[in-house]
């Protein structure tokens, strides 16, 4: 049990615009993994030969994920703005083991995970339910600082803004980022 210190704001890196859901979020980090690896990569679930970049087996239908136990995101912020729960958390300050979502390697611990979809433009609703969702969480966990993923890990562009600007200029719309 911990008190998160960090609140990570994270986007899907998926195309700007489109309808992805929390359900496909949720299958893209929960469904099985190709077995293997290039000429030698499987299917999981039959066992068939893939292309190791394939996302669905031709044989059986099978999407694949990342293989995670857990979703890495505890909101995900639908192009309609919709904040919908992923991986479920109580209305205390401590974060519990099965609150723990699969967001940030090596802070999960003690975060937690908000995710816009798309990659680096958003709706207007988005940026109005993050802006309503990072006050809740702040008030639930008020000792949290907010970042980006980009600020943990150099190698990732996600949430795909500075979230210090956005921060800095009083979590107004970013121009430049809006769909």
């Amino acid at each position: 049990m911990t008190i998160p210190s960090l609140i990570v704001l994270h986007s899907s890196d998926s195309p700007n615009g489109r309808a992805d859901t929390v359900d496909d979020i949720r299958r893209w980090h929960t469904n099985p993994k190709i077995i293997g690896s290039g000429t030698q990569a499987q299917c999981p679930k039959c066992l068939a030969s893939v292309d190791e970049n394939a996302w669905r087996c031709n044989t059986c239908g099978q999407h694949f994920g990342r293989g995670w136990k857990k979703a890495g995101y505890h909101h995900v912020i639908e192009i309609d703005g919709a904040a919908m729960p992923l991986v479920e958390l109580n209305d205390d300050e401590i974060l519990e083991p099965w609150e723990i979502a699969n967001g940030a390697y090596g802070y999960n611990r003690r975060s937690v995970h908000i995710c816009m979809i798309g990659r680096d433009a958003f709706s207007y609703a988005q940026w109005l339910s993050l802006t309503d969702l990072s006050f809740q969480y702040q008030d639930q966990f008020p000792r949290a600082q907010i970042v980006g993923h980009r600020d943990l890990n150099p190698n990732k562009i996600c949430p795909g803004f500075d979230v210090a600007t956005w921060l800095a200029q009083g979590r107004e719309v970013l121009e430049g980022h809006v769909l």
